[in-house]
């Protein structure tokens, strides 16, 4: 969905819409950003047992709020973005040799140009990694931040 070459939808996208949320992964928020030229990206999850054909599952309150700074990126969809967030946590799986299960998503939003792509992947990456109880660096991507959240807990950062 597309609006003015921004990204915004409040409801869930049909993917896996009555699924419950298990207790036994937590749900994380990770936050990476550029704040020298106001760019960021934020992913809420959690993972859970799903179908292997459903990689990427959307919360029944889903919401997806993406801006697109450059031409290229106002023109992306939210299945464009989300490739990102597939490679991200694949990524995670692959390194800590673990079987993929799916990402369930309640949050995607951001302000970022296309070529942000690889900071919405290291997101989902990081936050795959944290609910499998990896141990995360606090390195970044070169110019970003990133914070990690224990939202299931309410808590403070998962590695401060």
């Amino acid at each position: 969905m597309s609006n003015g070459g921004n990204l915004s939808n409040g409801g869930n996208r049909g993917y896996a819409s009555n699924r419950g949320i298990p207790s036994s992964f937590g749900a994380i928020r990770v936050r990476v950003e550029n704040s020298s030229v106001q760019l960021w990206t934020e992913l809420s999850m959690t993972l859970i047992d799903g179908d292997e054909h459903l990689p990427l599952v959307h919360s029944p309150h889903f919401k997806a709020a993406l801006y697109g700074v450059d031409d290229l990126a106002k023109s992306y969809s939210l299945e464009d973005w989300e490739q990102g967030v597939r490679r991200g946590a694949a990524s995670a799986f692959r390194a800590l040799n673990r079987a993929p299960i799916s990402l369930f998503l309640f949050r995607v939003e951001g302000r970022l140009h296309s070529e942000n792509i690889e900071e919405l992947a290291f997101a989902a990456e990081v936050g795959v990694a944290c609910l499998l109880g990896a141990e995360v660096s606090s390195q970044c991507l070169e110019g970003w931040s990133c914070t990690q959240v224990n939202i299931s807990a309410g808590g403070g950062p998962v590695n401060p």
